[in-house]
């Protein structure tokens, strides 16, 4: 096939392309579901890979220019080779931006539960020093004196060597949060330091991007009809691969609106038959009457088994069994906006999911430091604890 019915045929790829895109790419998106929004993501995404590959065919037509052109050509191919490859490493620092963000959130949320476990474990140690301290030391033979029979006092032995036993077994949970927390807040700080990097590195690779293109430019300005030709037809496809990247944005943040559908939190126990037993706030530490606690969220008692449902649609970031938590699952709305959901009987979101306002999430229990059946809400904004009497709707409590 000659250089000119090449040119021709790429012309029409152009033009089925650009149509394809017209095609593809809603332009109305008035009460649209989240899977017709992801569908349209999937297809833009797809397009966009084509796409590239069109662009890479058009970058290989410019090794088959007049061998008059041919030093020039090469040049400009290098030139094409080096923007391709800025590009590619915009686009993946963009991406290990929007990742790192998550991380951040993730990681905050981390800090949060092991400090709460970390409190759970120093205030149930400090319950056993106050009953040893009321109970007095009792010396062996005071024990054996006391006892009713022998096989009394093995008995006593036996529950005072159980005693010993898990109160070590309580100094090594705290031993071993400590060292978990420490390691998450080194983690989140190590994080934030390269989060900074990446964008400190995001910008030279822009402006070394610019440049790029600004010579490339004027080295095609100095070749002949052909080139022109397969240039002009290889801007046209950036062009179009710029556009589909700016509809996939568009898109995401769509989906993201539809998942904020909502502007308010709805009330995230699917039942009437409730209570709310505990709001945000210092209280008296249910496990210990002679001691404050500052409780983070509110506790809505009901039955157990009661769906949990997302109070806003969102990323589920956690979905584990904690130590004072029990089950717990976290969603991430966007913004450095979490939701945690705490005491679960069983959790039905995974990591990774992504969840509409209203979808059920876990179920009700009293696992982990409760009790009895309910769920605790927390609400964790940019890494700190909030009320969340602030966010969900009134007249439920």
């Amino acid at each position: 096939m000659s250089l000119y019915k090449k040119i021709i045929s790429l012309s029409f790829c152009l033009i089925f392309v650009f149509c394809s895109f017209a095609v593809v790419i809603p332009q109305d998106t008035e009460a649209r579901t989240l899977t017709q929004v992801e569908a349209d993501i999937r297809e833009c995404e797809a397009l966009l890979a084509s796409l590239q590959n069109e662009k890479a065919a058009l970058s290989g037509q410019i090794k088959e220019l007049d061998k008059a052109a041919n030093l020039t050509a090469e040049q400009l191919n290098v030139y094409i080779q080096e923007i391709e490859y800025l590009e590619t490493e915009v686009e993946l620092t963009e991406e290990t931006i929007q990742a790192f963000v998550m991380k951040l959130s993730e990681i905050e949320v981390s800090i949060l539960i092991e400090e709460e476990n970390l409190l759970y474990y120093q205030q149930l140690y400090a319950s056993i020093v106050r009953y040893s301290f009321m109970q007095g030391d009792i010396s062996i033979f005071e024990l054996l004196f006391e006892s009713e029979s022998f096989s009394d006092f093995l008995t006593r032995v036996d529950n005072i060597n159980y005693f010993l036993k898990y109160t070590d077994s309580v100094m090594e949970s705290i031993t071993s949060t400590k060292n978990d927390l420490e390691i998450i807040k080194a983690n989140h700080q190590t994080a934030k330091s390269k989060l900074d990097e990446y964008k400190s590195d995001l910008e030279e690779k822009i402006s070394a991007l610019d440049v790029k293109r600004s010579e490339a430019d004027s080295k095609a300005s100095s070749l002949g009809t052909s080139l022109s030709k397969v240039q002009g037809d290889y801007i046209s496809t950036s062009s179009l691969i710029e556009q589909t990247k700016s509809k996939i944005t568009a898109l995401r943040k769509e989906r993201q609106e539809i998942l904020d559908a909502d502007k308010n939190f709805i009330w995230p126990v699917k039942t009437t038959n409730y209570y709310v037993s505990s709001v945000y706030g210092w209280r008296r530490n249910p496990f210990d009457s002679s001691q404050m606690q500052f409780h983070n969220g509110l506790d809505i008692a009901c039955a157990h088994g009661v769906p949990i449902i997302a109070s806003k649609g969102g990323t589920v970031t956690r979905s584990e069994h904690a130590a004072g938590w029990g089950n717990v699952v976290v969603v991430y709305h966007g913004n450095g906006i979490s939701t945690l959901y705490a005491h679960a009987s069983s959790r039905v979101a995974r990591v990774g999911d992504t969840v509409k306002q209203g979808d059920v999430i876990a179920y009700v229990g009293t696992t982990g430091s409760s009790t009895g059946n309910h769920l605790h809400i927390s609400f964790i904004i940019n890494g700190a604890y909030e009320d969340p009497a602030k966010y969900l709707p009134k007249g439920y409590f």
